[in-house]
């Protein structure tokens, strides 16, 4: 499995992985939502602070769970701690590749 990253105009990046057998790369897809921890309509005042976290809707490792389904050696563990960075897609498609 080969690895693949892309930026827009914008800087934005993008992951694509591509198996031998595959005629095009596949997009590791991600959302990115923003959570606060008060509700709006439970703040008391108009200009309460919001303290808002930017999360992942982690779509990729469904993703890859399906195209990796048939390598024994990665477990869900290896799954848990994983991010859309290259640094993180680079130590799972290294172990699925030492099973192929």
């Amino acid at each position: 499995m080969l690895l693949y990253e892309a930026t827009d105009k914008d800087r934005a990046v993008y992951h694509f992985v591509k198996k031998p057998k595959d005629a095009k790369p596949l997009q590791l897809m991600v959302a990115y939502f923003t959570m606060h921890d008060v509700p709006r309509d439970q703040r008391l005042y108009r200009n309460d602070r919001i303290h808002s976290t930017l999360n992942q809707q982690k779509i990729y490792i469904d993703q890859l769970k399906g195209l990796m389904a048939d390598c024994n050696k990665i477990t869900p563990e290896d799954y848990v701690d994983m991010d859309y960075r290259n640094y993180s897609f680079k130590k799972i498609i290294k172990k699925y590749n030492k099973c192929n």
